[in-house]
């Protein structure tokens, strides 16, 4: 009887979160434009803890089914996948990157690669920090995973992330389409600039990253030298706090203290 009780328990506590915290998919946003599959909206919701943690990401179906299957399309390889995003190697001076990844960091530097440089620099050099992805990241990717599979039709988002503490709100700008690319977030450019000369501020902006299947679906855990320039120009623009990058799985987050250390177009 008692372990029932207990079970019972949990699911009482399961729908009271989920009442209490209705998932993304659940809200009604605030619609900006729509053009065709392209998307331009937000989401309104209270400030609160919750929104930062990383070990429930509430209901995120679509996000879990992506999840699972690239975990049984990668099988006994998943794991090396997974780590080659998700580890920060030690500082040294001497660096010992596994064969057949990545060279190492000045090479690449100078053979002009700067994506695969951002990536050493993270991975091997520990700028930035990767953790896993957290409740309002995950609840984002899942709302477009819920338009268009990530296994099977690749798509990347803009997510404009501001806070207002007078208000204790938090503001989520979203910018998509079928594309394998976002489309350029001009409605939300022009309804954030109203927003920050209302007291709010642009806390982060987070987009996703994806590889095709023969390179095992994970994105990339670092800025591509097109992120690294947009980041900049965020900063200038907006005063940015923070950039991220989600692949599902992990998430790398970027103060803008370290834009500058990265390989980026002029």
């Amino acid at each position: 009887m008692k372990p029932l009780l207990y079970l019972f328990t949990l699911l009482l506590a399961g729908c009271a979160t989920q009442e209490q915290h209705p998932p993304l998919t659940d809200l009604p946003p605030t619609i900006l434009e729509r053009d065709g599959t392209e998307w331009f909206q937000y989401w309104e919701i209270p400030e609160g803890d919750y929104l930062w943690q990383t070990e429930d990401l509430g209901q995120v179906d679509a996000l879990q089914a992506y999840r699972d299957s690239v975990k049984v399309d990668l099988g006994g390889a998943f794991t090396n996948y997974l780590d080659a995003q998700a580890v920060q190697h030690p500082v040294s001076d001497t660096v010992l990157i596994p064969a057949g990844i990545h060279p190492d960091s000045l090479l690449a530097a100078k053979q002009g690669d700067g994506d695969r440089y951002n990536y050493d620099i993270i991975h091997y050099k520990q700028v930035g920090e990767v953790r896993p992805i957290n409740y309002l990241e995950a609840q984002i990717l899942n709302y477009q995973l819920t338009r268009y599979p990530l296994f099977s039709h690749p798509t990347e988002f803009h997510g404009f992330i501001l806070e207002n503490d007078s208000l204790n709100l938090v503001r989520v700008y979203y910018a998509a389409s079928d594309a394998p690319w976002p489309p350029k977030p001009r409605p939300v450019v022009a309804a954030v600039e109203q927003d920050l000369q209302q007291g709010w501020q642009l806390i982060i902006h987070l987009h996703n990253h994806y590889e095709p299947a023969e390179d095992g679906y994970l994105g990339t855990m670092a800025p591509s030298m097109s992120d690294a320039q947009y980041f900049k120009g965020l900063t200038e623009r907006f005063q940015v706090q923070a950039a991220h990058v989600t692949n599902g799985f992990h998430t790398i987050v970027l103060p803008p203290e370290t834009f500058e250390e990265f390989a980026a177009y002029q």
